[in-house]
């Protein structure tokens, strides 16, 4: 049966006329048109912090270094690139054009390139999750022992300081994990990452789809080339959580429910409810995806007013309740255990909006912990106790406006313009599986020194993305389906502005700019293509076409020579945050993480001392750590082994050195850092208080760190 309301019957129905559809329209035209203005606000914003500023995180405080960025190479970079795509559009044009005018149709279909995409992309991570094989850490473990606990009929974590008893929002994703664990085992991280993979396979084919239907085949395969190298997406299949599920889910449940509208089936809308629900089920945070998706059906009813668009909206609001109502209700089936409370949501808002020097403003800092704990657990009182602390604290912003922007600027730039979101943080710092061992490239790849260089190109193509989602913003056709994309944004944006802060909370979001921004780019090239054929036709000429952008491009550069004069002080300072920029701070943080790296072959000498110099070393990276192999003997720099001590008294009681004939664990664990243009300390692992050290008698051992002991300090000399 076609339930399809025909305009005349709809007329009918309503008792409306022609207007009533006009004031339809109207709403609908000017929510739209709100949320684009909000959007491009938000997209110039950071498209002005991200060309002035980048962010870097450290490897296990999780402290955010903003430092300074070049807003003229940032340009640079993606003029560039635009000329280079350009060259490639117009040269793919004419050979199509050639093979049409020949009469040869075509042999290369869009999809086999994208499928090549595809397997390239599946292929790298499996590799990198192969040869990690990391124990996770932090929330990820957590959920991961909560479902083994609850399998185990061990219910010691919804008690009075349990994980889940703090966290009651994380039933979903501990639910999936015992179905994981029932099927796969028990800490069975690789299957769970493998699923990673394939979800990210799926996301990489919604996003396809959904872009070639949206706008049309050469924005989608950008976009999937850009899938493909941003590097982040793929770092986090390590990630034993709901992310890459959930953002997958959410992707796919637009996808369907476009597909649904434009092209009907009840099976998709089934899809779509389903896939936003599934979102919503494993992390929370997706409400803000059933939320756009909710918007997205509702202009749609505003435009279309038939049955099949009002039950897409109400299927939508219902995946609502899977983000607390279901999960409590299959928790408490599975265990019998009904537990209300929780850690009060407002604790997550008061501290996201607190000052926090060791990782950043509004990053976690356990006040939220803190917190409920010292309200005896109890919700209620815990919420009375924050909402105190809220009120004291907007106090506080109303009394300074400038000191808020600087707070509020300074966390969304820390969650904002982390090129890499926290990908290599994510993978930092965690140790591997019982008797595995990664290779070495993959240890050099996630090494601070590595990353930092990596996140130098990934902070271009950050750039790079946000100007084509504001040229898009700006210039391109906007219909129903992109505002659901700017929407979600809109939605992840105001969230973690006021919420705990965290890069790796605003990634999903970003992603949702991929297709936006391909869009933005795609209409640039061709608009250059066609300038390009006049010009060298000699047939350009200054038309109207060309004053808007000529137009907003002055007015942008104006604002940007504004921000590059005053943007150390006042408002501006204040947008970007300047007082917080740790230039010198993140120097420090790199030359204490990061051992110094050395080409060719080196004599190390003591800086004073006995003659008891190491010549022919050459000093071969390891991650962020270091070999000292003497060539000419064919030896490691190694720690004495004593067997009569154990594994923990190791490190304490080995204070001399040997030359081992073979690469091992301590061998490889030197950590040479730079003092003065001249010398260096060189530490054992992570110990920075035994440092080698030359003896009386030319002997070389390993003593306590004293800053005034020069025979601790030595020199790398070229080799004579």
């Amino acid at each position: 049966m076609n339930t399809k309301i025909s305009m005349d019957s709809g007329k009918q129905i309503n008792g409306s006329s022609g207007l009533a559809l006009t004031v339809y329209e109207r709403i609908a035209a000017l929510a739209g048109k709100t949320a684009w203005g909000i959007f491009s606000c938000f997209i110039f914003w950071l498209f002005i912090v991200t060309g002035y500023s980048t962010v870097r995180l450290g490897t296990l405080n999780e402290r955010s270094y903003i430092i300074h960025d070049n807003m003229a190479l940032n340009l640079l970079f993606s003029v560039v690139a635009l000329f280079l795509m350009t060259l490639f559009f117009r040269g793919c044009k004419r050979f199509q054009e050639k093979r049409l005018k020949d009469g040869i149709r075509p042999q290369v279909d869009h999809r086999w390139v994208t499928g090549v995409m595809l397997s390239a992309l599946t292929l790298m991570c499996l590799i990198f999750v192969i040869t990690t094989q990391h124990i996770p850490r932090s929330d990820q473990k957590y959920v991961v022992d909560c479902a083994e606990e609850i399998l185990n009929h061990d219910y010691s974590c919804f008690e009075p300081e349990g994980y889940l008893d703090y966290y009651p929002n994380q039933y979903g994703i501990v639910l999936v994990m015992c179905c994981f664990t029932v099927i796969f085992g028990s800490n069975n991280y690789l299957i769970f990452r493998l699923i990673n993979v394939l979800a990210l396979g799926l996301l990489f084919k919604f996003m396809r789809s959904l872009t070639e239907k949206i706008f049309d085949v050469p924005t989608s395969l950008l976009n999937c080339a850009l899938l493909l190298i941003f590097l982040p997406t793929s770092l986090y299949v390590t990630f034993v959580y709901g992310n890459i599920l959930g953002l997958t889910a959410g992707i796919g449940s637009l996808y369907y429910l476009y597909s649904f509208m434009e092209e009907k089936g009840r099976w998709k809308l089934a899809m779509a409810v389903t896939l936003c629900a599934f979102s919503v089920f494993v992390k929370q945070n997706y409400m803000i995806f059933a939320l756009g998706l909710g918007i997205y059906c509702l202009l749609e009813l505003l435009k279309r007013r038939n049955l099949r668009t009002l039950a897409a909206f109400c299927g939508i609001l219902l995946t609502l309740s899977f983000g607390s109502l279901v999960p409590g209700f299959l928790m408490k089936h599975l265990t019998g255990i009904d537990k209300k409370g929780g850690i009060s949501g407002v604790s997550f808002v008061v501290m996201g909006l607190q000052d926090n020097p060791k990782r950043f403003n509004g990053w976690y800092n356990e006040y939220n912990y803190v917190s409920y704990k010292k309200a005896g657990f109890d919700k209620n009182l815990q919420t009375e106790k924050c909402m105190e602390d809220l009120k004291e604290r907007l106090t506080e912003f109303a009394e300074n406006p400038l000191m808020a922007v600087s707070f509020f600027s300074g966390k969304n730039i820390s969650q904002w313009s982390n090129p890499d979101f926290q990908a290599f943080w994510i993978n930092q710092g965690l140790s591997s599986a019982p008797d595995f061992k990664s290779p070495g490239w993959i240890v050099e790849f996630l090494s601070v020194y590595r990353s930092e260089r990596i996140s130098k190109w990934l902070n271009l193509l950050q750039f790079w993305i946000v100007a084509g989602t504001l040229i898009f913003a700006l210039f391109c056709r906007k219909d129903n389906v992109s505002l659901c994309l700017a929407v979600i944004f809109i939605g992840g944006f105001l969230f973690h502005t006021i919420w705990e802060a965290k890069g790796q909370y605003t990634l999903p979001y970003f992603l949702c700019l991929f297709p936006l921004s391909c869009s933005g780019w795609m209409s640039t090239i061709r608009q250059s293509d066609i300038l390009m054929d006049e010009v060298i036709s000699k047939k350009w000429k200054f038309s109207d076409k060309y004053l808007k952008p000529l137009v907003v491009s002055m007015l942008m550069l104006a604002c940007m020579v504004y921000f590059s004069i005053f943007g150390n002080s006042g408002i501006p300072g204040s947008l970007l945050a300047a007082k917080q920029y740790a230039d010198f701070s993140y120097l420090v943080y790199l030359r204490e993480n990061t051992s110094e790296r050395f080409s060719g072959i080196r004599t190390i000498a003591p800086l004073e001392g006995t003659d008891c110099d190491l010549t022919g070393v050459r000093i071969e990276a390891n991650g962020d750590r270091a070999f000292l192999h003497l060539v000419s003997e064919n030896t490691y720099l190694d720690v004495m082994k004593h067997p009569e001590n154990t594994d923990d008294e190791h490190d304490e009681y080995l204070t001399e050195v040997e030359f081992s004939a073979e690469k091992s664990e301590t061998a490889g664990s030197w950590f040479i850092k730079k003092v003065s243009d001249n010398s260096y300390y060189i530490f054992l692992k992570n110990n920075d208080k035994q440092t080698l050290t030359a003896g009386d008698n030319g002997e070389i051992c390993l003593s306590p760190l004293e800053p005034d002991n020069k025979r601790q300090l030595w020199q790398c000399l070229p080799l004579n």
